[in-house]
């Protein structure tokens, strides 16, 4: 026991405890979801993000081919997601073999940019983006995104 160790109680559970874990994982799952939400805003911006190192490859070719008609136009977007978003987090978060399942909704007021440089703001819209996460919180493997009709 080191010098400034708490002694152990007997019975006394030593490492993390479950709420500790709860909450570390919520926050991986948090920084996760912040990741592939900016990735997506820099695809629909014209650029190239590296999905490959935290998505499912299937997922990653999806995302690219959902925007690829409208990256031809040589349109792109100025996302804007808005100051909030709404994240739920369900799963046995102290289970580290089963995937957890997260929903983040935001509301969408990008900006269209056309070729030629003209803004075309766009109707604000409610979205859902649906992911299952991997047992470590550090992968995606499955993913949706749809529009809230309200």
């Amino acid at each position: 026991m080191g010098l400034f160790d708490k002694p152990q109680k007997k019975g006394q559970q030593v490492g993390p405890q479950p709420d500790e874990i709860r909450e570390q994982r919520i926050e991986e799952v948090r920084h996760l979801t912040e990741k592939v939400l900016y990735d997506i805003a820099d695809l629909l911006a014209g650029n190239s993000p590296t999905f490959e190192t935290y998505v499912a490859p299937q997922v990653a070719q999806w995302l690219r081919q959902s925007v690829a008609p409208f990256l031809a136009t040589r349109d792109a977007m100025r996302p804007n997601y808005g100051d909030y978003a709404a994240l739920h987090v369900e799963g046995n978060l102290v289970d580290f073999t089963q995937p957890i399942d997260a929903v983040v909704e935001f509301d969408d007021q990008s900006v269209r940019e056309t070729a030629d440089g003209t803004a075309i703001p766009q109707p604000k819209r409610r979205m859902r983006l649906s992911m299952t996460i991997d047992p470590s919180c550090r992968f995606i493997q499955r993913l949706t995104i749809e529009q809230v009709q309200q």
